[in-house]
Parts: structure tokens; C-alpha cells; sequence
């Protein structure tokens, strides 16, 4: 991952690793055993790195996220929590339906809106209302309110 890194902020900053390596004042083998993962950076060369590609060292040593790695992060989070509205959408629906609601709780199961393949399990909690859910697909989606 580091190595991946390492080589997004040198595509990004448009250097060959020759002119990366040149500018880092490493040799240009050293350098692109740091692109491969074949060899950690350390100390005087992680600063070096971070001035040359105009970043913190923390970022080039992997403690802050890239952009792309906060987009990437970002956009799964989205799309978990579209699936997770559309099946308590669904869970609700049904559960009205069968006069589930707050004061009376009440369990159901309903083929799931977000796969089409698995089953969507919920309860309603009698104390509050709340729905908890999971799908029997281990990767769909599963929530607690």
C-alpha cells in the first residue's frame, strides 16, 4: 500500500522515476524497489520524499489517507448506506403492514430489496420503534437502528 502510495504522489507531481529518484538523492535502483514495495523508505528519505512531492511526511508514510483513498472510502460509505435506507424502507413497509410498530414489536422476513437473492430478516423493538436487520447474503447488508 505504501508503495502505491509513493507512486500516486510521484505520477501526480508528472515525474519519471528517474527525475523522483534524482531529486530525492537516491539511486534510481533504490528508488524503484520503493515503487515495487521491495524496500521502506526511512527517515531522511521520507522528508526528502515530502518536500519533493509537496506533502507531509505523515502522508507519505500512509498515517493521513490520499484523495483517492478518501474518495474511494467515501463513495463505499455512500453506497452502504443507500443499500441500508433501501432495505429499512422495505423492512418498514412490511412491518407496517403487519401492524409492527412501537408498544408491540414483531419479527419478519421479506426477500431483499438490495440482492434480489437473499433474505432480508428484521425485528421491530416493542420499546422504541427501531428496526434491526440483515440480509442472509453475508455481503449485502445488515443495520441496527
Amino acid at each position: 500500500m505504501l508503495d502505491k502510495r509513493i507512486r500516486e504522489l510521484r505520477q501526480k507531481c508528472d515525474l519519471s522515476l528517474g527525475e523522483a529518484a534524482r531529486r530525492i538523492g537516491v539511486p534510481l535502483s533504490e528508488y524503484s524497489k520503493i515503487e515495487r514495495g521491495a524496500l521502506l523508505p526511512v527517515g531522511p528519505i521520507v522528508a526528502k520524499m515530502a518536500e519533493v512531492f509537496g506533502c507531509p511526511e505523515e502522508h507519505v508514510c500512509g498515517a493521513l489517507p490520499s484523495a483517492s483513498e478518501v474518495e474511494a472510502e467515501s463513495k463505499r460509505i455512500e453506497e452502504d448506506y443507500s443499500r441500508v435506507l433501501k432495505a429499512l424502507s422495505a423492512a418498514r413497509c412490511d412491518a407496517n403492514a403487519k401492524g409492527f410498530k412501537r408498544g408491540s414489536g414483531g419479527a419478519g422476513s421479506i426477500k431483499c430489496p438490495c440482492c434480489d437473492t437473499g433474505t432480508l430478516r428484521y425485528s421491530v423493538a416493542g420499546y422504541n420503534g427501531h428496526i434491526w436487520g440483515a440480509c442472509s447474503t453475508e455481503t449485502c447488508v445488515r443495520w441496527m437502528q
